[in-house]
């Protein structure tokens, strides 16, 4: 997972689904929470991360944003 985050903008955060029950559930203070911590966390807890995540090996989308990910389909199928 710390590979994908570091290929996406935000780090390690552009993984944590801030909408999801669980992390209304946990309180979390993000801003005290380095990368590491919130890979750990996210590892832990599953619930939060955001899904879809679509990963080629260089590059990653998170979330279902329909333009976002159409677009990175299309450019894996260009090579």
């Amino acid at each position: 997972m710390g590979r994908i985050a570091a290929v996406l903008p935000g780090g390690a955060r552009a993984l944590l689904s801030t909408r999801s029950t669980r992390y209304r559930e946990l309180k979390l203070d993000l801003e005290a929470m380095s990368d590491s911590e919130l890979l750990d966390l996210l590892a832990r807890e599953p619930k939060l991360l955001r899904r879809p995540i679509i990963w080629d090996g260089e590059h990653a989308v998170v979330g279902a944003k329909r333009p976002e990910v159409e677009a990175f389909i299309q450019s894996l199928a260009r090579g």
